[in-house]
């Protein structure tokens, strides 16, 4: 490795830790609750010391083991991004001879709201990228072996990023292949299908979903940015005139898009693609010899601001987002009084539920996402709507639920739109349900069944 090359990873790895450790403290700053209602899926995992059935992630059982959970579940993912980056580049510099390129590249993924997310909070995605990366590197270093342990140990991390490994495996043999082939193709074709196969879901990809779940500027808690989409397909234009040798890589971005569709945690992968088209768009921009000096100049101070804005405005939703204190507290005040009875809530908040109060929710996030029929989802949908008392009654009962957890943005449109509004009014009226919380728009509802 050349001095260059040591001084450049050292300022990209430092740039990495600034923007990661400023994202740390403005959260920090405004709240000690980690952000993001999905952490508190791998949070109740931990305390539990149960993996989940539906997404399993091995390293939480690891952690719950610790004494420290939450401080580890800030730290581990800081300390793998800076490693994950380092490797990136070293990757990088096998496939990108251009240094400016490089240099460039590695700015677009550091920009992305996809790396804030990947290495800000505790996920399922950060430890598994890291032995794929390790073992691509591996690969490109001819050492087979201990790439095959690599992805095996990425396998066992995340059991359902065998897809994303079986498609990165074949990109990485078909860029070392001399001769150009049919087999490739058909082999990420079988993936996909493959996947589509195993994960055999109703897709809601409403034009509304799709960009709310896809786009972080859009609300999307794991996206891209607009300016990012915009810049990789220039990247994209300017790679048409070579697009026999680059097929294969807009192959690879279509089927992980598709898997988006599915899960949107697998942006993951269509970010690290985009990011490569981002610096050829970059490297042009940069290198071109504009006509009007002034004008050239203008497109890259543009250019300049919305790589600065993109994430600067991820730290700040990372800053506010939820969950909220109070809806910590509330949960703090149910754990307290040594209940049994499960928790009905809306799915977003059902890991939260899970992890602070230690009763079980009748649904989470986790089950919306990977559950291949919803009926819990649809089932609790309808009953929130139900101003029956007889079948509310009757479907708490037999799913054993004693306590009905209501938050703000459920009674502002998330599941309700007004006070009187289905279960809601059933509740305010019926002598089996009685409010024993109620503070900062958080709601508690005990439901005791009747006595015939």
């Amino acid at each position: 490795m050349m001095p260059e090359e040591k001084r450049e990873l050292l300022v990209i790895m430092a740039v990495a830790a600034l923007v990661l450790g400023a994202m740390l403290f403005f959260r920090i700053g405004n709240t000690e609750v980690l952000p993001f209602y999905g952490q508190y899926e791998h949070l109740a995992a931990i305390r539990s010391r149960e993996v989940s059935q539906i997404n399993p992630h091995m390293p939480d059982l690891l952690l719950s083991y610790s004494g420290t959970p939450v401080f580890l579940m800030r730290v581990l993912p800081f300390i793998i991004g800076l490693c994950n980056i380092a490797l990136l580049y070293f990757i990088l510099g096998k496939i990108i001879k251009k240094p400016k390129q490089r240099l460039l590249t590695m700015a677009a993924v550091m920009a992305s709201p996809v790396f804030f997310f990947l290495y800000g909070s505790y996920n399922s995605l950060f430890l598994p990228l890291f032995f794929i990366l390790l073992g691509t590197l591996l690969i490109l270093k001819n050492s087979y072996f201990w790439a095959l342990l690599c992805f095996l140990a990425g396998l066992a991390a995340t059991p359902r990023m065998f897809f994303a490994i079986a498609i990165c495996l074949i990109v990485i043999f078909e860029r070392l292949k001399s001769k150009k082939g049919l087999y490739p193709f058909l082999g990420i074709v079988a993936v996909v299908i493959f996947f589509m196969a195993v994960n055999a879901v109703s897709f809601d990809i409403s034009f509304y979903n799709m960009l709310t779940e896809h786009i972080a500027d859009l609300g999307a808690v794991v996206g891209v940015g607009i300016f990012g989409i915009v810049l990789s397909l220039v990247g994209i234009i300017i790679s048409w005139k070579d697009k026999h040798s680059h097929a294969f890589i807009y192959v690879a971005l279509l089927s992980f898009a598709v898997f988006t569709l599915y899960d949107p945690h697998y942006i993951v992968f269509v970010d690290l693609i985009m990011s490569y088209y981002i610096g050829v768009a970059l490297y042009i921009m940069v290198s071109r010899r504009w006509s009007a000096k002034i004008v050239g100049n203008y497109i890259l101070v543009l250019v300049a601001c919305g790589l600065i804005f993109s994430p600067g405005a991820y730290i700040k939703k990372i800053s506010e987002a939820g969950p909220y204190d109070t809806e910590v507290s509330s949960l703090e005040w149910l754990s307290g009084r040594n209940n049994t009875g499960k928790v009905l809530s809306h799915y977003e908040f059902g890991s939260l539920i899970e992890a602070v109060s230690g009763l079980d929710a009748y649904i989470d996030r986790s089950y919306f996402t990977y559950s291949k029929d919803r009926t819990r989802i649809n089932n609790a949908d309808a009953i929130f709507q139900s101003r029956n008392p007889t079948e509310i009654m009757g479907f708490l009962d037999r799913n054993s639920i004693e306590y009905i957890w209501i938050s703000s943005e459920m009674k502002s449109g998330l599941v309700w739109e007004k006070e009187d509004e289905g279960m809601l009014l059933v509740m305010q009226t019926d002598g089996s349900f009685r409010k024993i919380y109620d503070f900062m728009d958080i709601e508690i509802w005990k439901y005791e069944t009747p006595v015939n």
